[in-house]
C-alpha cells in the first residue's frame, strides 16, 4: 500500500520541476529596449538596444516619425555603467556626434557624448543627456 501512495506523489513531484531551458534566462537589462531624449524643442532623439551589443539612434520629429539615423553602434554594460564603442556617424547637421559611456537608472538613463565642431574640426566633449524608457 505504502508502494501505491509513492508512485502517485512522485509523479506529482516530476510534474512540478521544470527544466532550466524552460525559464526565461534573458536578463539583459537594455536589450529590445527603446530610450527617448528631447533634441530640440521640434526633434527627440530615440535609442534603441537591438541586441546585447548593437544599437541604433535616430532621430525623430513631434509624432515620433523618424527624420534621421544619427548613429549607429556597439556597447557593453557592466553592472549599470554602459560604455559605447566608436560608431557610425549617418546624419550630416549632427557630425561626429558619439556616446562615449553613461549609467542606467530605474526607467533612465544618462549617457555623455561628444561632438565635432565643423568649423574648427575639433571634439566638444563633456555634455550629457538625459534618456527615459519608452520600450
Amino acid at each position: 500500500m505504502k508502494k501505491l501512495l509513492f508512485l502517485p506523489i512522485i509523479a506529482i513531484l516530476l510534474t512540478m520541476v521544470s527544466c532550466n531551458s524552460d525559464e526565461n534566462t534573458d536578463t539583459h537589462p537594455l536589450k529590445g529596449t527603446k530610450w527617448i531624449s528631447a533634441f530640440d524643442s521640434d526633434r527627440s532623439v530615440i535609442l534603441h538596444f537591438i541586441t546585447e551589443h548593437d544599437y541604433d539612434c535616430w532621430l525623430v520629429n513631434q509624432n515620433n516619425a523618424i527624420i534621421g539615423n544619427i548613429h549607429s553602434g556597439t556597447y557593453s554594460i557592466v553592472d549599470n555603467n554602459i560604455s559605447f564603442s566608436e560608431g557610425v556617424d549617418f546624419a550630416a547637421n549632427l557630425r561626429g556626434f558619439e556616446f562615449i559611456d553613461g549609467t542606467l537608472r530605474s526607467g533612465s538613463m544618462v549617457l555623455n557624448y561628444r561632438y565635432m565642431v565643423s568649423f574648427v574640426w575639433e571634439w566638444v566633449y563633456g555634455r550629457s543627456r538625459t534618456f527615459v524608457k519608452i520600450q
